[in-house]
C-alpha cells in the first residue's frame, strides 16, 4: 500500500517474508540516484541505532530499482501535528529541539548529513518520540557533491555551494524551530530565485520581533543555529541543545526554580494522590512508586507556556503538560 510519495520516490508498506515484518519501503527515482551512493549511504545508515532516528533495515535492489527498507513507524509528520497546535511555547519548543538535536548528533557521529530537515520529514511516534525520518538528500559526512533541499529550510551558503554540512543540517532545525515558534521563516519568499535575493540583502524575519515573550536566552539559541554564516552558528547540534535546555532551566547554568508557592504544593499533593490512586487500582500489582517531590500544571498559549493554577479555565484545544520531579528514574 501507499503511504506517501515526493520528489525523490515513493513510501510502501511492505512486507519483509526474510524477517517476518512490516515495513516502510521507499523506491527511489531511478534518475535521481547512483547505485554505489545509495548502497554505501544505505550501509551507513544501518549502522545508525537511536531513538530519535528512523530505523533503517537496508538497501533492496530488484531489477535494476533501489529501495532503503526503514521501520515502519506509527504515528504523524510533525507538519500534521503542528497544523492542530497553536505556535510552541519555550518548553515545547527546547523538547522537540532537543530531541532532534539528538537524532541529527547520532547522524552526524555515524558519518551521515541529513540534508533536507523540515517537518514533513519528522514523524511523531505514537509513543512521543519525535523521529528524524525521510534520508532522500541525505549524504555521507564530507562528500563534496551537491544534494536536493527545502529551499526555505536550506542554509544561505548551499545557495551557492549546494552541498550539505553539519552546520546547514543545524540551520535548518534552527529554522524549523523558528517555524513552530513563529508560523514564519527567517527569510521569505514565493520561489527559491526571490528567495535567494532575500538572502543576498539580508531582508529577514527577527523572533524576537514575532515572539517578545519567549526567554532572551531561548531566542538567541535559535538566531544563532540560523545564522546566516556557518561559523556563527552553534559549534555542533549538540551545542545548540545544550543552549535550548540551558534557556529553559534544563541545563547547566540554568537558574534554580523558584520555590513553589503554598497553594501549589497543596494541589501537588491533592493531585499526586488521585495519579497514586489510579495506578494502584489500574495496575495491580505494580513495583514501588517513586515519590512525588515537585509536581505542576502549566497550559501552552500562543504567547508561550503559563502555570495553570486553581480557577484558571481548561478550553477545548488546550496543551496542557504535567511536570513531575520524582526521587529515582520510574
Amino acid at each position: 500500500a501507499e503511504l506517501g510519495r515526493g520528489t525523490s520516490g515513493r513510501v510502501y508498506r511492505a512486507h519483509d517474508d526474510k524477517l517476518a515484518r512490516d515495513v516502510a519501503l521507499k523506491v527511489l527515482e531511478p534518475s535521481l540516484f547512483d547505485p554505489l551512493e545509495v548502497l554505501h549511504e544505505g550501509q551507513l545508515m544501518a549502522r545508525i541505532d537511536h531513538p530519535n532516528v528512523l530505523k533503517v533495515h537496508g538497501v533492496v535492489e530488484d531489477h535494476g530499482r533501489l529501495a532503503y527498507a526503514f521501520e515502519l513507524a506509527a504515528g504523524e509528520t510533525l507538519a500534521a501535528w503542528a497544523a492542530r497546535q497553536p505556535t510552541l511555547g519555550a518548553r515545547e519548543l527546547a523538547a522537540v529541539g532537543g530531541e532532534l538535536a539528538a537524532g541529527l548528533a547520532a547522524l552526524h557521529h555515524g558519518g551521515v548529513l541529513h540534508g533536507d530537515l523540515k517537518p514533513a520529514n519528522v514523524l511523531r511516534h505514537r509513543d512521543g518520540r519525535w523521529l528524524i525520518a525521510d534520508f532522500g538528500s541525505s549524504q555521507p559526512l564530507g562528500a563534496a557533491r551537491g544534494t536536493s533541499g527545502t529551499p526555505l529550510y536550506m542554509a544561505p551558503e548551499r545557495f551557492q555551494a549546494p552541498a550539505a554540512t553539519a552546520a546547514s543540517d543545524q540551520y535548518s532545525l534552527g529554522v524549523l524551530l523558528f517555524h513552530l515558534a513563529t508560523g514564519r521563516y527567517p527569510y521569505e519568499a514565493a520561489d527559491a530565485e526571490e528567495l535567494a535575493r532575500h538572502i543576498a540583502g539580508r531582508q529577514r524575519a527577527a523572533l524576537l520581533d514575532l515572539r517578545p515573550d519567549l526567554p532572551s536566552a531561548l531566542i538567541q539559541a535559535i538566531e544563532q543555529a540560523c545564522a546566516d554564516a556557518p561559523e556563527a552558528r552553534h559549534a555542533s547540534v549538540g551545542a545548540f541543545a545544550r543552549a535550548l535546555a540551558t534557556a529553559v532551566g534544563h541545563g547547566p547554568g540554568a537558574e534554580r526554580r523558584a520555590p513553589v508557592p503554598h497553594w501549589q504544593s497543596t494541589i501537588a499533593i491533592a493531585v499526586a494522590a488521585v495519579i497514586a490512586l489510579v495506578i494502584a487500582i489500574g495496575l495491580r500489582p505494580s513495583p514501588p512508586t517513586a515519590a512525588v517531590d515537585d509536581i505542576a500544571w502549566r497550559r501552552g498559549t500562543p504567547g508561550g507556556d503559563e502555570p495553570l493554577g486553581p480557577g484558571g479555565a481548561v478550553r477545548v484545544g488546550d496543551v496542557l503538560a504535567l511536570e513531575l520531579r520524582l526521587d529515582r528514574p520510574s
